[in-house]
């Protein structure tokens, strides 16, 4: 990962994230929660991402909303698959990011969303249901 500030990492890596408002998972830790799911959704692997607060600088929650909006078109447009998702702090200091959790989209398609919404990371859930942190920010 590139040279990130070690409080936003420590943020991102502490986050809880929900899926519609009912299965949380965090990075790095197994989620057998998950793991059911992806079986229920036939898929083989998932991304959260949001279009709330880029680069982690936050915005007004209307325009959170309709950026949040925008995302949710452009990838029905994209026929992706996706369920209502979160990310979540436990401290309390940012508001939840609603965003989605997106089935089987190829990670280029995932990345090129991200960044087109100025996002610093995904996460990536693969086959072994263990969420993983994707910086994709370009380096400062």
């Amino acid at each position: 990962m590139p040279d990130i500030e070690p409080e936003l990492l420590r943020a991102y890596m502490n986050a809880l994230y929900r899926i519609e408002g009912a299965t949380d998972f965090r990075i790095g830790e197994y989620s057998p929660e998950l793991a059911q799911f992806h079986i229920a959704c036939n898929a083989t692997h998932s991304d959260f991402l949001t279009a709330f607060n880029p680069a982690s600088k936050r915005l007004p929650a209307e325009e959170n909303a309709r950026r949040h909006t925008e995302l949710g078109t452009r990838l029905d447009s994209l026929n992706a698959r996706k369920v209502a998702a979160a990310g979540l702090d436990p401290a309390g200091h940012w508001p939840p990011e609603p965003g989605y959790l997106v089935f089987d989209l190829p990670v280029g398609d995932v990345i090129a969303l991200g960044r087109a919404y100025g996002q610093n990371a995904i996460v990536r859930i693969g086959t072994d249901a263990v969420p993983r942190l994707i910086w994709i920010a370009p380096p400062a």
